[in-house]
């Protein structure tokens, strides 16, 4: 039986990963490869450090970027409707997956394919509204099934914080701009 994630390392671990998301995203770098293999513990003093910069980019304003970025499971979906304008909201979204997945114990969007990553998504949150789908790709004529989302609460385990449920709430948001 697997153990339940300690709620105040899933505080501390959380804080410090937005303290260096906040602190790279001030310099205007995206890292854009946001996974638990870029997130390194030290399990004695519990400090956390970002590694891996091997993808990350200076994004500028109305400047085109690479869609296809970031390990599938933590891609956000603006990035698999292959928006090419997008901005460092999307480390937003991948800190939401690794969080998530701190308390659940796996990966919380496990698709096998890029369709299949954002049905996960779907599942989970509901079919985005039309102005949603604008909003993450302008250029999107996606046609997406209608899907009722099931909803955080019951994709994590019960006695999960709810104060982590409200912040995944908030970082799991279709448009960028509102994460």
């Amino acid at each position: 039986m697997k153990m339940a994630f300690p709620d105040a390392l899933g505080k501390i671990y959380s804080y410090q990963m937005f303290r260096s998301l906040a602190y790279i995203h001030g310099l205007g770098i995206c890292h854009r490869d946001i996974k638990p293999q870029n997130v390194l513990v030290d399990t004695i003093s519990h400090r956390v450090v970002m590694c891996d910069f091997g993808s990350a980019k200076k994004l500028n304003p109305g400047e085109t970027s690479v869609a296809y970025i970031c390990s599938r499971y933590y891609r956000a979906p603006e990035l698999i409707l292959g928006e090419e304008q997008y901005c460092s909201d999307i480390d937003i979204w991948s800190i939401g997956c690794v969080i998530a997945e701190m308390f659940i114990g796996e990966p919380i969007f496990p698709g096998v394919s890029s369709k299949d990553q954002l049905l996960k998504i779907m599942q989970l949150m509901g079919t985005p509204s039309p102005a949603e789908v604008q909003a993450m790709c302008r250029k999107s004529k996606a046609k997406l099934p209608d899907i009722q989302g099931i909803g955080l609460k019951k994709k994590l385990k019960s006695g999960t914080n709810p104060l982590a449920i409200d912040l995944l709430q908030k970082l799991f948001v279709y448009n960028p701009k509102k994460r």
